[in-house]
């Protein structure tokens, strides 16, 4: 028996099928922590993915790429604008919140910066600097620099912007990492003019 069905109807059925075939088939979830080479690997998958789709043992488990999904890790951006000048300064250091060792700023709502460095995660010195504004209560552990400007000027913790400046690494023939941390602190002062923009906010030893 003989069906008078033409080719391209056929063709069209069979890949029709292909396609409810592979949309039921869940793809596969390439879940990683956003970095600098986020892209290129991704690039990378992509390029060479039709090579694990040709294996014929296996291949049939691969029909479509993966999705790539990334959770957010980084806090520190290609540059930052200086407060003042408006111009921006190139940041060449990749951090996360638990990055240690860092110097970073701070900005409130009405444009004052602070600058400080910690040798702890940087999430950790974040949080006590919101706590502190969060429960500032005069002459206690709570009255810093940070949550004094704050409180008179009546902010609030969700208006407090921050951002990693610098990683600093111990090279190898320095042995004293508080004494460097204070010294690329000095810089970044000097460089974004926080102490200069506003006294009340200067540097704190943490």
């Amino acid at each position: 028996m003989r069906l008078n069905v033409p080719r391209e109807q056929l063709l069209s059925d069979l890949n029709t099928e292909q396609d409810k075939n592979i949309n039921q088939i869940r793809r596969p979830d390439f879940m990683n922590q956003y970095g600098k080479f986020s892209k290129k690997v991704e690039n990378v998958v992509k390029q060479y993915w039709p090579i694990i789709q040709s294996d014929k043992e296996y291949g049939k488990f691969f029909l479509v790429p993966p999705m790539f999904r990334y959770k957010r890790g980084v806090i520190i951006g290609d540059s930052i604008n200086h407060p003042t000048k408006g111009y921006k300064i190139a940041l060449k250091c990749f951090a996360t919140c638990d990055t240690k060792q860092v110097i970073y700023s701070l900005k409130c709502s009405c444009g004052l910066v602070y600058t400080s460095q910690t040798m702890r995660p940087v999430q950790a010195r974040i949080k006590e600097h919101k706590g502190d504004i969060r429960n500032y209560t005069e002459k206690t552990n709570t009255d810093t620099v940070v949550s004094c400007h704050f409180h008179e000027a009546r902010h609030n913790q969700a208006q407090l912007r921050w951002q990693v400046l610098e990683v600093v690494k111990l090279p190898s023939r320095v042995r004293d990492l508080q004494k460097l941390l204070l010294q690329r602190e000095a810089v970044w002062i000097k460089k974004l003019n926080s102490l200069q923009q506003t006294t009340e906010m200067s540097p704190l030893t943490l």
